[in-house]
């Protein structure tokens, strides 16, 4: 009974720890495309050094991950779950790299973004951080339906990904002398793009979490 109860306990940790860093990750985004929109190096400075904690966290679920199987040796849909934590936070580290490179763009930017290139920037991040924080929450509840909208989502985050793009060849048109600047901005929204499909990613192991299948493949 101690040695399930025990087991239990790391289960439950293993969880809030991913939730936390799934947390840190949405709202590492949130904050460098504010540091973007603001032209606010502070901000983008405090993205990149919480990047650092979502690295360690990453080795932390690892470390326990590891530890769960080699040790509790957990079988049928524990083992899934477990798996599937280890491969989750390979992407959401990721999604915090992202927003870290985003703000590494808005440090050598001269001031904050123009309407016309940020309105559509602003609706991709919003998109893919509901996105991310769909995807982690599909995990915790163990709801194979969300997880299933949340990938349905990612043909949203493309349609907005080509309007930022659009916006940026427009801008270019019309002033070819701030291209380096509109290009930054396409950069930011193909991070951004890129921070939708690790939420998909995140939710194709959230099905195989429950059904033992991945991208059609039957694993365990």
């Amino acid at each position: 009974m101690k040695t399930r109860v025990e087991y239990d306990a790391q289960l439950t940790a293993l969880t809030e720890n991913l939730i936390h860093m799934g947390a840190l990750a949405a709202e590492g985004i949130q904050q460098a495309v504010l540091a973007l929109q603001q032209g606010n190096k502070e901000l983008a400075k405090q993205v990149i050094a919480g990047d650092r904690e979502i690295d360690a966290l990453e080795k932390n679920i690892e470390h326990a991950c590891l530890n769960l199987i080699l040790r509790q040796q957990p079988v049928a849909s524990d083992l899934r779950r477990v798996s599937c934590a280890l491969k989750m936070i390979t992407d959401i580290e990721r999604v915090g790299d992202a927003a870290s490179d985003i703000a590494e763009l808005s440090c050598h930017m001269p001031g904050g973004a123009t309407d016309d290139l940020l309105d559509p920037l602003l609706d991709l991040a919003g998109c893919v951080r509901t996105m991310v924080e769909s995807a982690i929450d599909s995990y915790v509840k163990g709801d194979l339906e969300l997880a299933r909208a949340v990938m349905k989502q990612d043909d949203e985050a493309d349609a907005l990904f080509c309007r930022a793009r659009e916006a940026v060849v427009r801008k270019i048109a019309a002033q070819p002398d701030g291209g380096e600047l509109a290009l930054d901005h396409f950069m930011a929204a193909k991070y951004l793009e890129r921070v939708g499909d690790h939420a998909v990613n995140i939710c194709e192991w959230v099905e195989f979490s429950k059904t033992g299948i991945h991208k059609d493949s039957k694993i365990v």
